[in-house]
């Protein structure tokens, strides 16, 4: 039976993989058109779908370098959709690499951004990620900030699943905040037995 189960989820793993191949190869096809009429519009398309593409295959580093690219093109043609975009990405790339301070600068420059064009959902989309970020450096209390404003704008939007995500997020970094308030104070060779009975006390 279990067997049975899990062959469905590898072949749909084995499918996507394949997929994105095709679409990278697509991207790359797309790109050299592109370049060979001068069409930077278009350069600056295929350098965000290899970006996504490379992303999804868990190839964070390509991804990087090519949203780099894609965030200096649009740049130069004034494109600040893709910036916005751009910037989202190298946010998340850099969050999954385990750089977590390079991650806050890039949500911070793509929330600014956002909010620079009225982008609300951008806005909102920098907030969510701000706040992943921040819940891995156990910044719980900023992170939670962060979730409820993002929840608030895409509520606004009605964007009905981004509101979902948002509130899952804000549930787990509200029970870890109640957790962390409730963990005694650690006893060292200062401490009296008394603060520590004390602290019980306050919590019955």
């Amino acid at each position: 039976m279990t067997i049975g189960l899990s062959s469905p989820s590898l072949d749909t793993l084995v499918e996507t993989r394949v997929e994105t191949g095709k679409a990278i190869d697509f991207h790359y096809q797309s790109m050299e058109i592109s370049e060979a009429s001068g069409d930077k519009q278009g350069i600056v398309n295929s350098l965000g779908g290899l970006s996504n593409a490379y992303y999804s295959l868990g190839n964070h580093q390509k991804a990087i370098d090519f949203h780099a690219q894609h965030n200096e093109l649009a740049k130069a043609i004034g494109n600040k959709k893709g910036i916005v975009t751009s910037l989202c990405g190298l946010g998340n790339a850099y969050d999954s690499l385990g750089d977590y301070q390079k991650a806050i600068d890039f949500h911070a420059q793509h929330n600014e951004l956002a909010k620079a064009i009225g982008d609300k959902r951008g806005i909102a989309t920098s907030l969510g990620n701000l706040g992943i970020t921040l819940e891995k450096l156990d910044e719980h209390f900023n992170a939670l900030q962060n979730h409820k404003k993002a929840k608030a704008i895409f509520e606004e939007l009605k964007l009905d699943h981004m509101v979902e995500h948002c509130q899952n997020n804000i549930e787990v970094c509200t029970q870890i905040i109640a957790t962390q308030r409730r963990t005694p104070p650690p006893l060292d060779d200062t401490s009296a037995p008394e603060s520590t009975i004390d602290w019980y006390e306050k919590q019955r």
